[in-house]
């Protein structure tokens, strides 16, 4: 949902279609999401929002919230979303290819994306197959499709350092995507400037007063539940222990040459934002213990 939100932001119309969950899923996210960045209510949480279990300043920001959503996503037709229980190639580029000629969508987000027959032995040459189309398809229709994708679960808090070799199932996406960016959550050790093996370094680069050219300016690493932390917990020029952050990697893109690149990213799970917050300088190669 954050990345369909940047879209929309950016006048895309985005259609999201999922196997996973029910539309009032992403609702109640997507509610969470503007309580919290549009009306700045931290304590809206999705729990809440299913429960219908407000303060009464809370429910004042929800009703709020669903008018923003109502005039500025839905009226205009910005957001979409539809429930599929199965994952169906061909009824979902029959759906994608109807909202876009009738009503100008331009971005399609398949949540998750799998193989039609998960039980089959060639479920791999399936999803690699169901990549090629969805890559015709896209370039016929001129729709951008974003494949959410899990990873290999041997790679579940052991690889620290993902490439699309982590990519379940599928490893020859990588060869028709235009982008690929992998995610993983840090450990401690990452984010503690003691333990040098480990630690992500993390820094933004800032131009130099003199020469004017931009510099590597690394962050500090606070702990926001000390009273010196809590003074600094909203400094850009800090990482909080405190908070989840995670890791993404950019292994692919033809956009540009930023191949590689490695960035690490605050998330905040109420709302279902993802901060970007720095550059990392370090990502240890190897097994990791969660």
């Amino acid at each position: 949902l954050n990345m369909a939100m940047g879209l929309v932001e950016s006048d895309c119309k985005v259609l999201i279609i999922s196997n996973e969950q029910q539309s009032e899923y992403y609702k109640q996210i997507l509610i969470t999401y503007i309580s919290n960045a549009i009306f700045n209510c931290h304590t809206m949480t999705r729990r809440k929002v299913k429960n219908f279990d407000f303060t009464i300043e809370e429910e004042k920001t929800f009703y709020l919230a669903n008018k923003f959503i109502e005039e500025k996503y839905s009226i205009p037709g910005k957001l979409k979303f539809i429930s599929m229980y199965d994952f169906n190639t061909e009824k979902i580029k029959k759906i994608a290819k109807k909202l876009s000629l009738s009503e100008g969508y331009d971005t399609l987000i398949l949540d998750t994306f799998k193989a039609e027959d998960a039980s089959s032995g060639n479920s791999t040459g399936e999803m690699n197959e169901a990549a090629r189309d969805f890559d015709k398809f896209g370039k016929q229709m001129r729709m951008r499709i974003i494949f959410p994708i899990q990873l290999a679960t041997y790679t579940e808090g052991k690889v620290s350092y993902l490439t699309a070799a982590c990519i379940s199932n599928a490893k020859q996406i990588k060869e028709v995507g235009h982008t690929i960016t992998l995610m993983r959550k840090i450990i401690p050790d990452e984010l503690n400037p003691e333990k040098d093996r480990y630690f992500l370094k993390p820094y933004r680069w800032k131009k130099g007063r003199l020469e004017g050219k931009l510099q590597k300016s690394y962050l500090e690493i606070i702990d926001s539940s000390t009273k010196e932390g809590k003074e600094r917990e909203f400094d850009k020029n800090c990482i909080d222990i405190r908070k989840k952050h995670i890791l993404l990697f950019v292994n692919k893109t033809r956009s540009g040459d930023d191949d590689n690149k490695i960035l690490l990213y605050e998330m905040d799970g109420r709302s279902g934002r993802f901060i970007e917050k720095a550059y990392c300088d370090n990502v240890f190669v190897g097994q990791l213990t969660y």
